[in-house]
């Protein structure tokens, strides 16, 4: 029910978008009661730009509505719900999870995770998303080695790094494992707290460190001491006197 929704208010502002392209725009540009051509095409411009506001919003706040989520089980936990539930209390970090949200048009897009990359969001007002997928050091390192096309290319598969799920067994208790999602999403909201505490006692070791480890000592200068050069003194002559030279 909710994914129909979505679906037809996305489908209702594209449709609104393309009535105002291809039947609004023409007649705006083509008013003769405005003789200036320039302002007539600023006019159809403006109009045009305005038209989008609603399918672009309507995109961007479903952008993270997801439609389906699908985890790779492994075969011990097939054989039955309480097996299921027994691996949903405890699921590994390298699950693969894959979200199916759609896109600015009204297809699907699957978006394949790790477990162990995914974070609870906390709730806050005009936020749209629950989850949040965290870009790793590996990813930013390889798309620092992307060309500027595959950039653009990327951006126009339109990426999916937040999701909204709806939590409550109220909303999976019509799927054939209810129960399943709400021990996944407590466990994405451990290892959240999990990481929070590590960056917290990171930023606290840091701080302790500036403060005595790594601090240099001062080097404090020794106080000048005056050195003073006296001259050299003369040796003393005897003078010899015509007394001296009579005892000779």
């Amino acid at each position: 029910m909710r994914t129909t929704f979505v679906v037809f208010w996305k489908a209702t502002a594209i449709f609104q978008f393309g009535v105002a392209v291809a039947w609004g725009a023409p007649m705006l540009y083509k008013n003769q009661n405005q003789p200036d051509e320039n302002v007539r095409y600023l006019q159809t411009v403006g109009f045009v730009l305005v038209a989008a506001v609603p399918m672009l919003a309507m995109s961007y706040l479903t952008a993270p509505f997801v439609k389906r989520v699908a985890i790779e089980i492994p075969d011990p936990a097939r054989r039955s719900l309480h097996a299921l539930l027994a691996f949903s209390r405890n699921v590994p970090p390298a699950t693969r999870l894959e979200f199916t949200t759609l896109r600015a048009f009204p297809w699907e897009r699957t978006t394949g995770v790790t477990m162990s990359d995914l974070r609870a969001i906390p709730a806050q007002k005009g936020r749209f998303a629950n989850i949040e997928l965290v870009k790793t050091k590996q990813y930013l390192e390889h798309r620092k080695k992307k060309g500027i096309l595959m950039k653009v290319w990327e951006v126009l598969a339109e990426p999916r790094w937040k999701f909204y799920v709806k939590e409550g067994r109220s909303y999976t208790i019509k799927t054939r494992v209810p129960g399943v999602w709400e021990n996944i999403a407590v466990a994405i909201k451990q290892q959240t707290l999990k990481e929070a505490e590590k960056e917290l006692e990171r930023l606290l070791k840091m701080k302790k460190a500036l403060k005595t480890g790594h601090k240099r000592p001062m080097s404090r200068a020794l106080p000048a001491i005056p050195i003073r050069i006296s001259p050299p003194e003369a040796p003393k002559l005897r003078r010899q006197t015509l007394r001296s030279q009579a005892k000779r």
